[in-house]
């Protein structure tokens, strides 16, 4: 029966991560092929400073944040204590740190069509892998 649960929990957990990153193909996709008008705020330069710079400030602070998240005693403890309840709910919390700034970095480099959102958007996703709900990854995380 618990492997039941881990197995639906990781089952869980790899949908969230896959739909993530097939959300923000899919809105590049729309966006490379004129379907959704790209550069419309290109004109709109202090906006996109500041824009910018909560984005840079996010994806610096969310990064280190996500990638050792599991690592805080108060997570460590709750993943010890409650088990796939708990790697169900940090592990979408740590997925979404990574993949909603991840889908607003690509909104924003068409948007605004400044490189800046887009390097930062590979950086997330290059940091992707490492929060990778593979199965063996998820018994790790609760030992």
């Amino acid at each position: 029966m618990e492997n039941n649960v881990l197995n639906r929990t990781q089952r869980v957990l790899m949908c969230v991560f896959w739909s993530y990153i097939i959300i923000t193909l899919f809105m590049a996709i729309a966006f490379e092929t004129e379907t959704l008008p790209t550069g419309v705020y290109a004109t709109f330069k202090q906006t996109e400073f500041v824009i910018s710079f909560g984005m840079e400030l996010l994806t610096v602070c969310l990064i280190p944040l996500a990638l050792r998240l599991f690592k805080f005693q108060k997570v460590h403890n709750d993943l010890l204590q409650r088990q796939e309840t708990a790697l169900m709910k940090w592990g979408q919390c740590r997925l979404a740190m990574l993949a909603l700034p991840l889908f607003m970095n690509v909104l924003f480099y068409y948007l605004f069509m400044n490189t800046t959102f887009g390097y930062m958007g590979i950086i997330l996703l290059l940091c992707m892998p490492f929060v990778y709900p593979s199965m063996n990854r998820c018994r790790a995380e609760l030992e």
